[in-house]
């Protein structure tokens, strides 16, 4: 354990009292100078803490804090590069921009100008919005990492006990509204190969609904400011750390088992053009299968909505 993490479970062991930078400094051997140093540097995370004469104290906010991540971490991601941010204009953006270390991770509790599909806007004005950004050839399998990604939330959330479904292809909904939204973006080299991948993830937690446009408070659901984010960040790693090694066959029959639009009727949108068909299942590929006019077609990207 590094001595900052020492110095923050000091602080933060007991958060309704204080602690004296004397006693954390004879705990650890350090001098008092040190600890102001450490402190400013646990501050700098995104902690705020408390300084009286009686000492330091960590206040209790549902932040999303590095070593808080940290610690819930299966062993084979303990040292992966994790990035705080109080508010950020695009953890993607960050992540390309910024990301050189396979699994590097980009998280902030707002963002100022969200990335959503298609060029859209992803309205973020409170909640969990992280992005991971991973190395094409590290990976044990570089294929459907949106559905990949989808998989790892909806096992997450339903750990939790709440009753999800998918809406094909990347949002996640509950009782009919959109939760989460993923959007995946590659990264090419000069020759036109893919080399970097960036997976972004926005989770409606504890979001305030009077904060979104009216257009999204109508579609947008929350999930209450009671869970922790650091939490669900951590396991969200966790699951995408294993399901990025299970073969594609086995992760979109997982998939297909929460998708919310099979044989329903759907109105979808590609190139412009809005058509009408009846969803029947999904290929090898993650490829929507439509029944429409009595032909068959397969959907690879564009927008879905369900026919009332």
């Amino acid at each position: 354990m590094q001595l900052k993490e020492k110095v923050f479970f000091l602080i933060k062991n007991d958060t309704n009292s204080f602690i004296s930078g004397q006693t954390i400094a004879d705990k650890l051997n350090i001098s008092i100078s040190k600890v102001k140093e450490i402190v400013n540097l646990i501050k700098e995370d995104g902690y705020i803490i408390n300084y009286s004469e009686k000492g330091y104290r960590i206040k209790n906010e549902n932040r999303v804090l590095s070593e808080e991540i940290r610690k819930n971490l299966q062993k084979d991601l303990h040292g992966i590069e994790i990035n705080c941010f109080k508010e950020i204009d695009s953890t993607n953006d960050e992540a390309k921009k910024n990301g050189k270390n396979h699994f590097s991770i980009f998280v902030a509790p707002k963002q100022s100008d969200g990335k959503g599909r298609c060029g859209r806007k992803f309205e973020s004005p409170g909640g969990l919005y992280f992005s991971i950004f991973l190395k094409k050839d590290e990976l044990v399998f570089a294929d459907i990492l949106t559905i990949r990604a989808v998989v790892a939330v909806v096992r997450v959330l339903k750990n939790i006990g709440l009753e999800v479904g998918v809406k094909w292809v990347n949002d996640v909904f509950i009782d009919n509204k959109k939760v989460c939204g993923i959007l995946t973006e590659s990264l090419i080299n000069m020759y036109g190969d893919i080399t970097d991948i960036v997976v972004g993830i926005g989770i409606n937690i504890g979001t305030d609904q009077s904060k979104f446009s009216k257009e999204v408070r109508s579609v947008a659901g929350v999930i209450g400011d009671g869970i922790d984010k650091n939490l669900i960040v951590a396991k969200i790693l966790n699951e995408l750390s294993d399901i990025f090694k299970i073969e594609r066959g086995i992760i979109i029959d997982e998939y297909k088992s929460y998708l919310i639009v099979l044989n329903k009727k759907i109105y979808y949108s590609i190139d412009g053009s809005i058509k009408e068909g009846l969803a029947l299942d999904i290929d090898e590929n993650g490829s929507l299968v439509i029944l429409e006019n009595e032909k068959i077609r397969k959907l690879s990207y564009g927008d879905v909505s369900i026919k009332l």
